[in-house]
C-alpha cells in the first residue's frame, strides 16, 4: 500500500509542477490525481484504524486559520468568490498535510528516484517553454508556459530547496552526484534569472547568504567578488532588472517619481489601503477573497473613468500578509503563520540535534518564505502551501530525533 501511495504522490507532483499555472483543462488532471491521494490515504488510515498524532497536528495547524475566516461570511460580498478560493486552499492544504508526512517517512532511495523524475520533467518542461518564449518572440517576461513568472520562479525555488534538503540530511550512498546536483543548481537558477522576478532574485541572495554566513576569510571574499559582480550586471548596463531594481527602490524613498500605473507604486498604495481596510475589521476581516471589493488604486480609477474596467472590481493586495488579514482579521494573520513561529521555537530549543549547516538550511527556507510573502499572495497557491507544510513537519519531526543524519 506504501508504494501505491509513493508512486501516486509522485506522479501527483510530477503533473503538478507542469501543469499547476495553466489555466486549460490539464490542470484538472492534476486535481483528480490530488483527490486518488486523499481517496487512498483514507483508505490506507481506515484499515489502519489509526491516524499518527503529527499529522492530525498538521492539518489542525494548517487548517484552523481557514476555518477562522468563516465568521466573516457575515460581510461576504460575493458568496463564489468566497467559496471558490475557500474550497481550493482547503482542498491544496489536505493534500499537502497527506503527502508530506509520506514523504519525510518514506526511504532515501524512493526519494532520490521521485526527485530525479521531477527534477528531468521539469527541466524538459521549462526548456521547451523558452525554446517557445524564443522562437514565437513572445513578449513580455519568461514564464515558460506558466501564466504568472513568479508562481515559475517559485517552484524553481522549491525545487532548490528540495535538491538541498535531499542533499544534506539524506544518508551518503543515496545523496546525487555532485557534478549533476551543480549542474542541476545553474539550470535552475539561470531559470530564475532570465524572469526578472526580483523576489526570486533577493530570495536566491538570502539562501546564499544565511547557508554560507560562516565568518571567515574565504566566504568574505567569495560575497565581495559575488556581489560586485551582480552590482556590475545590474547597475552598471541598461537592462530590464536595473530598471526592475530603481523601481522597487523608488516605491520606498521617493514614490512620487512613480506613474500610476508602475507596479511598485499601485503595490505600495494597496498595501496602504489594505491597513486602513484591517483597522476597521481588525478580528474577521472582510471575507474570503473580498479585497478587490476594497481596494482601488488609482490605476484603476483612470482605466473605470475611460470606460476600460468597471467600477465594481478592485485589485487583491498583492502581499501576503495583508491579504490573509483581510480574509479573517489578525487571528487568521497569527494563526496561519504560527506553523512558521513554531519551527524557528522548535529549531531554537533542539539546536543540538542538527548541525549548523542544517540548521542555516531550514532558517534559509524560512526566511525565503518570509520574505517571499511581501510582494505575492501565496496562502493558495499549492507550491507555496507545499512549501510551508513541509518547513514545519520537518522541523516538527527532525528535531525530535535521538540521532543526528550524517550530513556534509
Amino acid at each position: 500500500m506504501n508504494k501505491f501511495v509513493s508512486l501516486i504522490i509522485s506522479i501527483t507532483l510530477i503533473f503538478c509542477f507542469l501543469v499547476y499555472d495553466l489555466k486549460n483543462s490539464s490542470l484538472y488532471v492534476f486535481w483528480m490525481l490530488g483527490v486518488s491521494v486523499i481517496a487512498v490515504y483514507l483508505l490506507r488510515e481506515m484499515l489502519r484504524m489509526k491516524l499518527a498524532r503529527s499529522t492530525l497536528k498538521l492539518f489542525l495547524y494548517n487548517t484552523t486559520w481557514l476555518f477562522w475566516c468563516l465568521f466573516s461570511l457575515n460581510k461576504v460580498i460575493d458568496q463564489h468568490a468566497f467559496w471558490s478560493f475557500f474550497i481550493i486552499t482547503l482542498f491544496y492544504t489536505i493534500l499537502c498535510c497527506i503527502i508530506v508526512p509520506h514523504i519525510i517517512s518514506t526511504p532515501n532511495y524512493i526519494i532520490r528516484k521521485s526527485l530525479f523524475s521531477i527534477i528531468m520533467c521539469w527541466l524538459v518542461f521549462s526548456f521547451l517553454g523558452l525554446a517557445f518564449f524564443v522562437l514565437t518572440g513572445s513578449e513580455g517576461d519568461f514564464s515558460s508556459f506558466y501564466s504568472n513568472r513568479n508562481v515559475f520562479s517559485y517552484a524553481c525555488l522549491c525545487i532548490i530547496f528540495a535538491m538541498m534538503f535531499y542533499q544534506e540530511f539524506s544518508e551518503s550512498r543515496f545523496k546525487l552526484d555532485k557534478k549533476i546536483y551543480l549542474i542541476i543548481l545553474a539550470v535552475l537558477i539561470f531559470f530564475i534569472v532570465i524572469t526578472k522576478s526580483m523576489k526570486a532574485l533577493f530570495s536566491l541572495a538570502i539562501i546564499y547568504f544565511i547557508i554560507n554566513s560562516k565568518l571567515s576569510i574565504r566566504n568574505l571574499f567569495k560575497f565581495i567578488f559575488l556581489s560586485l559582480t551582480l552590482f556590475v550586471l545590474v547597475f552598471g548596463f541598461d537592462n530590464p532588472i536595473s530598471e526592475r531594481v530603481f523601481t522597487f527602490i523608488y516605491a520606498f524613498t521617493n514614490p512620487s517619481t512613480l506613474g500610476v500605473s508602475e507596479s511598485s507604486y499601485i503595490r505600495l498604495n494597496l498595501i496602504l489601503d489594505g491597513l486602513l481596510v484591517i483597522k476597521d475589521n481588525p478580528i474577521f476581516g472582510v471575507g474570503f477573497n473580498q479585497s478587490q471589493f476594497y481596494l482601488f488604486p488609482d490605476y484603476n480609477i483612470l482605466l473605470f473613468e475611460r470606460g476600460e474596467k468597471e467600477a465594481i472590481v478592485g485589485q487583491y493586495s498583492h502581499n501576503n500578509y495583508i491579504e490573509v488579514a483581510l480574509n479573517g482579521g489578525i487571528p487568521a494573520l497569527m494563526i496561519y503563520y504560527l506553523p512558521l513561529i513554531s519551527s524557528v521555537c522548535y529549531l531554537i530549543k533542539r539546536r543540538g540535534l542538527i548541525t549548523s549547516r542544517q540548521f542555516r538550511l531550514i532558517l534559509a527556507a524560512i526566511f525565503v518564505k518570509v520574505f517571499y510573502d511581501y510582494g505575492m499572495v501565496s496562502y493558495k497557491e499549492f507550491f507555496n502551501i507545499l512549501f510551508i507544510t513541509f518547513i514545519y513537519y520537518f522541523c516538527l519531526i527532525f528535531t525530535k530525533r535521538n540521532i543526528i543524519l550524517e550530513s556534509k
